[in-house]
């Protein structure tokens, strides 16, 4: 019966990293859809910057008043936010790994039946909880990256 679950674990296993393979490629094919696409949004929106950019500075020179660039502050301050987040996740999913794994070998080498560990709890510890927190730490990226896509066709439709 042990040898029955092990087996099932093991193919739930490899059914889920197939799902996550999956996931991947799906979300590299629309990563390269949104690359193709912001690349064209960023040459409109560059010409209209420019433009912004035209018109701030005849009214610095007609008015005299200096008037602030608050997007390149918000964009530089935000791309380091999502730097330093990125950073610290993945110095946090190496110690959580590389903890787990060494507790790992350790029950590995202390145990007289090594095939006696619960993979069931290790393939928790090991694939669920990271994929979950990656899951729940992104979504409201994902929601706001809908909200101005959603924007964004409502502006190009006018």
């Amino acid at each position: 019966m042990l040898n029955i679950l092990i087996i099932i674990g093991w193919l739930l296993a490899i059914c889920l990293m197939l799902y996550l393979a999956k996931e991947l490629a799906k979300d590299r094919f629309r990563a390269r859809r949104e690359r193709k696409l912001a690349n064209r949004n960023a040459i409109r929106a560059r010409r209209r910057e420019q433009f912004m950019e035209n018109r701030r500075r005849w009214a610095e020179i007609n008015t005299g008043v200096i008037q602030p660039r608050p997007a390149e502050a918000a964009a530089y301050a935000e791309r380091r936010q999502n730097q330093n987040q990125r950073l610290f996740g993945w110095v946090v999913f190496l110690l959580w790994e590389g903890y787990w794994i060494v507790e790992i070998v350790d029950q590995f080498k202390k145990s007289d039946h090594p095939l006696q560990l619960p993979y069931f709890f290790l393939f928790i510890v090991m694939v669920v909880i990271p994929y979950s927190v990656y899951w729940f730490s992104t979504r409201r990226r994902r929601l706001a990256r809908r909200a101005s896509d959603k924007t964004l066709q409502s502006a190009n439709s006018r």
